[in-house]
């Protein structure tokens, strides 16, 4: 009797462990996806501000985006195209096509948690770009933030 007991405490507690390792798991890969998302939101708007400098007759370093203003991106966003301005946080999910593997607003292939915000704050020759990713899964909201400053360094 008293193994059986022990017997029956010990795979218990394996079984306990091995539930915290995948529900662990989970967590990291939507915080490894999500920080990936974070860095493409930075990236996006790095290339807008590059092309304001590098255009033949090259225009102030931060005049496409409006200084102080929360936007909503993906991997195709340029100066000209997607750059959406909206107000406060993101309630839009980014979309995973699955036969091309990027994310975006377009519905198509299948919706994630995800949910980008990129914050431009401008002042003079420094811009900030912080892009936050939000999601809730389990009723619990988790965010990634990560910022960048760029400076006009011709203005140096």
């Amino acid at each position: 009797m008293v193994t059986a007991t022990l017997i029956m405490v010990g795979l218990i507690g394996i079984f306990s462990l091995l539930i915290h390792s995948t529900s662990m798991n989970k967590e990291v890969v939507h915080r490894f996806e999500a920080t990936y998302l974070a860095a493409e939101g930075v990236e996006i708007m790095k290339h807008v501000i590059d092309t304001d400098v590098a255009i033949p007759e090259p225009i102030f370093f931060n005049s496409t985006l409006d200084h102080n203003q929360n936007y909503e991106v993906q991997y195709d966003t340029d100066k000209d195209l997607g750059l959406t301005e909206i107000f406060g946080s993101s309630t839009t999910p980014l979309w995973l096509n699955e036969a091309t593997g990027l994310y975006g607003y377009n519905a198509a292939g299948k919706e994630t948690p995800y949910k980008r915000t990129v914050i431009v704050e401008s002042g003079g020759s420094d811009m900030t770009i912080k892009s936050e990713v939000e999601w809730t899964i389990g009723g619990e909201r988790n965010v990634v933030n990560l910022e960048e400053t760029f400076q006009n360094w011709r203005e140096k």
